[in-house]
């Protein structure tokens, strides 16, 4: 038998052994998955009290009297949610969240999330609306607040950056590049807000 088909039974055979051995391990994580999912969609509700919930401290925040317009949405906004409660679950998969705290309590744990998406989204634009009328220390109040609440917005890193550049703070650029490397968001809008805050380093 010639040596060249000799070796192409051999990778043939080989070829076909891999491929069934790739099969099973697709098929395991495919039953392991889905017997995950069933486990999890079971209708039942979990005790919430470790729950990483995130209260709001109002004065914190550099509320006015008497404001209008964008202001006076931004801050009753705020207001409101100080009422919710409200969770970070960023990165956090529905599937997890249901082993965890039981498929019973999704719907209100997507609650809790939407109230941070939305607190997070109103103090990114409250503090760059107060930095274009230029209110720099209120914007930095509300920005540097929305920076402890881990906000994963490019927005809120820009303009706090700006802010302390005016300020001649670089320390405080270098420390808001360490706690980027700490919030839970995609490696491609750590490395824009990254490299965003780099820009002004100098």
């Amino acid at each position: 038998m010639p040596v060249l088909l000799i070796c192409v039974i051999i990778f043939a055979v080989t070829l076909k052994y891999k491929l069934r051995s790739v099969e099973r391990i697709e098929k395991k994580q495919e039953e392991d998955f889905l017997q995950t999912e069933r486990k999890a969609s079971l209708p039942v509700k979990r005790d919430l009290g470790t729950l990483p919930l995130l209260s709001i401290s109002l004065e914190s925040l550099p509320f006015q009297e008497n404001t209008s317009g964008k202001l006076a949405s931004y801050e009753t906004t705020i207001r409101d949610l100080a009422s919710q409660k409200i969770c970070n679950l960023t990165g956090i998969s529905n599937t997890d969240l249901k082993l965890k705290y039981g498929a019973g309590n999704l719907e209100l744990l997507s609650t809790y999330e939407q109230n941070y998406i939305l607190l997070i989204q109103t103090l990114t634009n409250w503090g760059t609306h107060l930095y274009h009328i230029q209110n720099y220390q209120e914007s930095k109040m509300v920005l540097e607040y929305a920076v402890s609440c881990n906000s994963d917005m490019r927005q809120t890193y820009i303009t706090l950056a700006r802010i302390y550049k005016k300020e001649d703070q670089i320390d405080k650029i270098y420390e808001l590049l360490s706690h980027v490397e700490s919030v839970s968001t995609t490696l491609d809008l750590k490395k824009a807000i990254y490299g965003v805050l780099n820009e002004y380093e100098d």
